[in-house]
């Protein structure tokens, strides 16, 4: 209950909230997809990087660089996905921020991480990816 979740409602809004304040809007009825990682990068336009209180332990999340992914979510509720090939979660939140992501999340990491986009991959996975998220 304590990760990041990102969702999308019925009507199309987007969000982030942390696991137990999304458990709260799920019981009302009207999400459609979530998506829960983490750690939460960007919170109302401000770092937020706090992956100890959110339930990480490993060095991968807490201070090493690697392959990352990111979902951010833009002032006009845009979404932007993002992957790197080696960086630690606090250079991502920085990253994020400069995109102008107001909130923003960690995804999957290391050889899951790969971005396909316009019919070819912007950034190759390091393995076969057994799920993708899709968006249209």
């Amino acid at each position: 209950a304590k990760f990041s979740v990102f969702y999308v409602l019925k009507d199309g809004n987007v969000g982030i909230l942390p696991g137990a304040k999304f458990m709260e809007l799920l019981n009302e009825g009207n999400v459609q997809e979530a998506i829960q990682v983490g750690p939460r990068l960007v919170t109302n336009g401000a770092l937020t990087i706090d992956p100890i209180a959110e339930g990480f332990s490993s060095h991968k999340i807490l201070s090493s660089p690697g392959a990352r992914s990111a979902i951010g979510i833009l002032p006009n509720r845009q979404l932007v996905f993002v992957t790197t090939a080696g960086a630690t979660v606090q250079q991502l939140a920085s990253v994020m921020k400069q995109l102008g992501a107001v909130d923003a999340m960690n995804s999957d990491g290391g050889a899951s991480s790969g971005l396909y986009a316009n019919g070819k991959y912007i950034t190759t996975p390091g393995r076969d990816i057994a799920v993708g998220l899709l968006v249209k």
